[in-house]
């Protein structure tokens, strides 16, 4: 099932704090649970955009699971971040010490992104936290084309856990729905590239005239 953007964040205000019924705090704590943190990789970039165009209420703390690498150049000051160091393989060991982390952090929100962060949708039920969003950002290269059947049955039984699984593609939209079919609903939101940094002062008329390009091109 396809749901907006807006929709997908009333369903999770709804559950705002509703795992040890609480108010719901002044400041949104949201958690990022994500394999490896680092200036490579698109979607590294666009979490790092993200905490940094957010709004000062909110308070952005990612956890890496297996690495890191310049994250103080590329998060901004003040964000926290917890590195697991997870070694090679399955543990539930290790899901237990992330619903730990999970639990003494109380977030509002926990997102999780590809493979790897299924297993922060597993701790943050393990640590009583309901309000999760999953993300899935490419296939990776242990199952290119998204075709693995245990993968795949994994991620249907773990959407049952989440409030919305979230992707950047049409492709992955629909992989989702019909090769998936995961039990939660699908928010297709596109990626992109920030343009600010590339834009300069340069008019389009001055870069056609560098380019030697007619100036009705």
């Amino acid at each position: 099932m396809a749901m907006s953007a807006n929709e997908t964040a009333d369903a999770i205000g709804a559950g705002h704090g509703e795992a040890r019924g609480r108010p719901p705090p002044r400041t949104l704590r949201v958690v990022h649970v994500m394999n490896y943190m680092g200036r490579s990789g698109g979607m590294e970039k666009g979490v790092a955009t993200l905490v940094r165009r957010a709004s000062p209420d909110i308070e952005h703390v990612v956890i890496t699971i297996a690495g890191a690498r310049d994250v103080e150049t590329i998060l901004p000051t003040g964000t926290r971040h917890i590195n697991m160091a997870k070694p090679e393989g399955h543990s539930m060991r290790f899901i237990w010490r992330l619903a730990g982390i999970l639990r003494e952090l109380s977030p509002c929100v926990v997102h999780t992104r590809n493979w790897p962060g299924l297993d922060g949708i597993v701790a943050a039920r393990l640590a009583g936290i309901r309000a999760v969003l999953h993300s899935e950002h490419g296939w990776g290269v242990a199952d290119a084309q998204g075709t693995n059947r245990r993968r795949i049955l994994i991620r249907r039984f773990l959407s049952r856990w989440t409030r919305a699984f979230l992707c950047v593609s049409k492709d992955i939209e629909r992989w989702l729905t019909k090769i998936v079919r995961v039990r939660c609903p699908v928010v297709q939101i596109y990626n992109g590239v920030e343009i600010a940094p590339f834009e300069g002062d340069r008019t389009s008329a001055d870069l056609k005239a560098e380019l030697g390009l007619p100036s009705d091109a």
